[in-house]
C-alpha cells in the first residue's frame, strides 16, 4: 500500500494515488500546507509593490485565512491524531482568527461594509478554537474561547444587528458550551449532582429557541448558490439549513434530558429530531439510525430507572428478622410454620 504525505489516506498504488489526486488534493493537508505558502508568497510580493493599498491583498487573506481553518479542521479529524497535531490545529486556528481579526479592524479603518462580514468569520473561527480545546480535553481553554465567541456575537448584534447566521452562531456557542457540561457529568460519574446538566439545559432550550425563530423565517427565503458570499445569501443558506440545526439542538437536548431522567421530554426531543431527518434525508440515512439507536436506549434508561425507584421503593419497609436454619436463612414466618409441621 502507500501512504500520503498528509499520512490520513492510504492507496493501493501509486497509479490509484495517482488518479485520485485531483479529488484528494483539497483535503490533504501536505498540499494545503504548500498552498498556504504560495499565498503567503502572493502576499509578500502584493505588498511590496509601491502603489499597493491596504485593501489590495484583502481578498489573497481571506484564503489564506480559509486554508488555514480548513487544515484545522483536517488535522482535528486524523485517526490517531497525536498531541503534536493538536499543537498544529491550534497553531493554524490561531492563524485564521488573526488574520480575520485583522481584516475586520482594516475594513473599519477604511470605512469599508465588510467589517461585520470579517467579524462573523472571527466568531466562526473561536467557536472551531473552542471546538478544538473541547477534543482536547482543554475545557477551561474551550470554555474561554466559547465565551470569547459569544462577547463577539453580543458586540457585533448591538453594532449591525441580528441576522441569521448571527443568530445560528449563538445557538451553536450555546450548546457547545451545553456540551462541555454534560461531558463533565459523565466524567464524574452521573453523580446525583445535576447543578451542569441543569445549565446544560438551560442553554439548550435558548438555542432551541432560536433556531425554532430561524425556522419560522426559512419558508420565505429561496436556495442561493454555494459561491455566492454576499451577506443576503448567507442569510438564505444559514435558514436553508435550519431544519438540520434544529435536529441537532434536539439530539443535544435529548441526551440532557436523559442525564435529568425527564425520559418523555428525551423521547420526544428525540422522536422529533428523527422526524426532522426524515424531512431533510428520505427514510434511509445514519441520522435516522442513529435516532432509533438512541430512542432505544433512553427506553432502556427509563426501564432501569424504574426498577431502581421500586427497589428503593421496597427497601423503605421494614423486612422480618433472619434466623439461621439448617445452614439457611429463613424468616421467622417461615421458621414458625416449619416447626408447627414437625409437631403433627
Amino acid at each position: 500500500p502507500v501512504k500520503c504525505l498528509c499520512l490520513a489516506t492510504h492507496y493501493c498504488d501509486k497509479e490509484c494515488q495517482r488518479k485520485n489526486l485531483n479529488l484528494h488534493r483539497g483535503q490533504c493537508t501536505y498540499w494545503l500546507l504548500k498552498d498556504i505558502n504560495t499565498r503567503r508568497r502572493e502576499l509578500q510580493l502584493l505588498k511590496a509593490q509601491p502603489n499597493c493599498s491596504s485593501r489590495d491583498g484583502a481578498a489573497t487573506e481571506l484564503e489564506l485565512a480559509r486554508l488555514h481553518k480548513l487544515v484545522a479542521s483536517l488535522l482535528c479529524g486524523t485517526p490517531g491524531l497525536l498531541s503534536s497535531n493538536y499543537e498544529l490545529a491550534e497553531e493554524h486556528s490561531k492563524q485564521a482568527l488573526e488574520i480575520c481579526r485583522s481584516l475586520a479592524a482594516l475594513a473599519k479603518e477604511n470605512g469599508s461594509t465588510d467589517e461585520d462580514f470579517h467579524l462573523d468569520n472571527s466568531i466562526t473561527n473561536l467557536l472551531d478554537l473552542g471546538k478544538l480545546y473541547h477534543v482536547w480535553h482543554k475545557e477551561d481553554d474551550a470554555l474561554q474561547a466559547y465565551q470569547d465567541a459569544l462577547d463577539s456575537t453580543g458586540d457585533n448584534m448591538s453594532r449591525y444587528g441580528s441576522s441569521p447566521f448571527r443568530q445560528q452562531a449563538l445557538a451553536a456557542i450555546l450548546v457547545a458550551q451545553g456540551n462541555i457540561f454534560n461531558d463533565q457529568y459523565v466524567r464524574e460519574g452521573h453523580g446525583p449532582d445535576k447543578c451542569k446538566c441543569l445549565a446544560a439545559k438551560v442553554l439548550g432550550e435558548q438555542a432551541l429557541a432560536i433556531t425554532n425563530h430561524n425556522l419560522t423565517q426559512a419558508d420565505a427565503v429561496s436556495p442561493s448558490p454555494a459561491s455566492d458570499l454576499t451577506a443576503q445569501s448567507r442569510a438564505r443558506r444559514v435558514l436553508n439549513q435550519a431544519p438540520e440545526h434544529k435536529a441537532q439542538v434536539l439530539l443535544y437536548l435529548a441526551r440532557t434530558y436523559e442525564h435529568l431522567e425527564m425520559f418523555d421530554k428525551a423521547r420526544s426531543a428525540e422522536q422529533e429530531s428523527l422526524n426532522l431527518y426524515r424531512s431533510i434525508f428520505g427514510g434511509d440515512s445514519t441520522a435516522i439510525a442513529g435516532c432509533h439507536s438512541k430512542l432505544a436506549s433512553i427506553c432502556n434508561e427509563q426501564i432501569n430507572a424504574i426498577r431502581n425507584r421500586l427497589v428503593e421503593g421496597l427497601s423503605r419497609f421494614p423486612q422480618a428478622p433472619e434466623y439461621g436454619l439448617g445452614g439457611c436463612k429463613t424468616n421467622r414466618i417461615t421458621m414458625d410454620l416449619q416447626v408447627s409441621r414437625s409437631h403433627m
